[in-house]
């Protein structure tokens, strides 16, 4: 629910190829995709009869989206870099706090809980246009894939998303990553 209103978004990732987050509410449904040459946003709220393509820059400030991985798997060949910057209290859990620094400059750091590694909280800082933008994310409801990964069901930093269901390792179409406006 945002501002009283379902919203409804499906996040695809093909590692490194592209991603592709479709946004549905009010009746209308609009994407934002990323490849590693182009990207488009469509949002018909907001006006668009069709696909706009992004800027380059907005391209390579997005370019971790494909990353299905995420940053901290793989991160020196990456070229991400990590520091540990010691324990810090997170809403009373005593966290290892973990600074990652993209190649791009983006910097994230993570409170882990030392009880059982989960990351429980994170702040992103960005720079864009000239300015740096600070994020706040929580994880929470950490449930196990019949993979045996561990994922947090529950993403938020003001409006929380709830992830109903996650699928891996499932054949993706690269027609996902081509603009339309169906």
């Amino acid at each position: 629910m945002f501002n009283g209103t379902e919203v409804n978004v499906e996040s695809i990732t093909a590692h490194d190829k592209g991603s592709r987050q479709t946004i549905t509410f009010g009746g209308l449904s609009g994407y934002t995709i990323y490849t590693p040459s182009a990207g488009y946003n469509f949002y018909p709220w907001q006006g668009h009869l069709k696909p706009e393509a992004i800027t380059p820059e907005e391209l390579k400030e997005n370019e971790d989206n494909m990353d299905a991985q995420g940053p901290l798997i793989d991160y020196k060949e990456k070229g991400h870099t990590i520091e540990y910057v010691g324990m810090d209290d997170f809403e009373g859990t005593d966290c290892y706090k973990i600074k990652l620094t993209e190649k791009s400059g983006k910097i994230i750091t993570y409170y882990i809980d030392p009880s059982n590694y989960f990351i429980i909280h994170s702040v992103t800082i960005t720079k864009a246009n000239g300015q740096e933008n600070e994020s706040k994310t929580d994880y929470s409801n950490y449930q196990k894939l019949p993979e045996g990964i561990w994922l947090p069901m529950n993403i938020g930093g003001g409006n929380t998303v709830k992830i109903k269901k996650v699928e891996i390792n499932v054949p993706v179409d690269d027609s996902v990553f081509k603009p339309s406006t169906n």
